[in-house]
């Protein structure tokens, strides 16, 4: 199964890029995962915020395929446990699929993204840097494969 995962800027921290190095290792037995970084926008003082979101959905919609379902992580999305988001991966899977993800910058994500979005994930209701949210969602990925394969990870 290919996933793509679209993000909004470079990891700055070497924790995350650590982090991310860590869960890439781990996903390369169950799929193939591309890291996609976009630019992100300097944030000039007294520009609106909703300018630099529409700014980055249209960088976002030039790069997706139109071919494959787009998945919003956004915490205002549906909330899955793990075991039920193993379950919806699981049919996707199964279908032989190709699924892309896409995590927004700062101020989050265009309406314009969520609208081609087929489902609006949430990783959790709390607001999370968007840096944090790419790690938490690759262990969830890593948990979700892990769930599907039967492994002792999740138990």
């Amino acid at each position: 199964m290919h996933i793509t995962l679209f993000t909004i800027g470079k990891l700055k921290d070497t924790f995350f890029g650590d982090a991310q190095v860590h869960y890439e290792k781990m996903l390369r037995p169950f799929c193939h995962l591309i890291i996609e970084e976009l630019h992100d926008d300097p944030i000039r003082k007294n520009e609106p915020k909703e300018r630099i979101i529409q700014r980055e959905g249209e960088r976002i919609l030039k790069w997706i395929s139109p071919d494959d379902p787009l998945i919003v992580l956004d915490e205002r999305g549906e909330q899955f446990s793990s075991l039920s988001f193993a379950q919806w991966m699981g049919r996707y899977k199964d279908q032989g699929a190709s699924l892309q993800f896409v995590i927004g910058g700062p101020y989050g994500v265009s309406p314009h993204v969520k609208q081609r979005a087929i489902k609006i994930i949430s990783l959790s209701p709390l607001t999370l840097p968007h840096q944090l949210a790419r790690i938490v969602f690759l262990e969830q990925l890593y948990r979700a494969w892990t769930i599907l394969q039967g492994k002792q990870y999740h138990y």
